[in-house]
């Protein structure tokens, strides 16, 4: 796909994997008073902090939501780290969870999609965008702006770079294209003004009011981006009481209106 000199990367393979790591721990020790482990990408955790709040309320069963990249919440499923509910952002982790048998794969179901959208600073920055017509995005970069996006060897980094090269910008802007390690890393390059504009999922800019959308890329030009979601194959008798929260109204209302596209029907993947 894109060659390191290529593409600038600021890839931060994150003093985070200990952490996770030690996360897992406390899991384990979780597990066992009865509450629900869920182990999520970052891009979900306003809806699944508002969720797990809603489900506790109601059922009287505590969550706890680790969160991290979904090559490492799979690591820590390699591991046995004991968890009830894995909620990537990519089904090639699913894949690799099941290959590992960390995972009860009967289980696994997509329910959520989200839109790749361009970004820029709420206080500078064009006003909109029409991604359709063919002008070249190098245009609204600038004389020396850059472009961030997200690991393109993972989703969704890899479908906004499959999508720059669909609509023909590619080549005008891989140059000037910065990988960084998540959408919210490349979120807050914008923010910062290290890159003035950021292509991510829609629903990760959930949490910033700095950030303002001027264009959405067009859908036939990436592959759908999707989270599925698995049972872990040593989750707790409660796993599957949450799992059918998350497809309901209640939770359904809160991925909405954080941006995320509810599926009629959840289908495995």
């Amino acid at each position: 796909m894109c060659s390191a000199h290529s593409l600038s990367r600021r890839l931060v393979l994150s003093a985070g994997f200990n952490a996770w790591l030690a996360s897992s721990h406390t899991a384990q020790a979780t597990l066992q008073d009865g509450t629900v482990v869920v182990l999520a990408v970052p891009t979900l955790m306003a809806a699944l902090d508002a969720i797990a709040s809603d489900f506790r309320n109601t059922t009287g069963i505590p969550v706890r939501v680790i969160y991290g990249p979904g090559s490492m919440l799979e690591a820590m499923l390699e591991r046995g780290a004991e968890a009830d509910v894995f909620f990537s952002d990519a089904p090639v982790w699913m894949d690799r969870a099941e290959a590992h048998d960390a995972i009860r794969p009967e289980t696994r179901a997509a329910f959520l999609s989200d839109q790749l959208v361009l970004i820029v600073s709420r206080d500078r920055g064009p006003r909109n965008a029409d991604l359709g017509d063919g002008m070249p995005l190098s245009r609204l970069l600038g004389g020396q702006g850059r472009l961030a996006v997200s690991d393109p060897r993972v989703s969704p980094g890899r479908e906004a770079v499959a999508s720059l090269k669909a609509l023909g910008w590619w080549q005008g802007v891989e140059r000037r294209t910065v990988a960084y390690d998540s959408p919210s890393e490349a979120m807050r390059a914008v923010e910062d003004g290290d890159a003035v504009l950021g292509l991510i999922p829609n629903a990760a800019i959930a949490r910033s009011s700095a950030i303002k959308v001027v264009g959405v890329l067009p859908d036939g030009s990436h592959p759908s981006l999707v989270y599925p979601a698995v049972i872990a194959k040593q989750a707790g008798v409660k796993a599957a009481a949450f799992m059918t929260f998350l497809k309901g109204a209640r939770a359904s209302t809160v991925f909405e209106r954080l941006g995320f596209t509810v599926q009629a029907s959840s289908n495995r993947l």
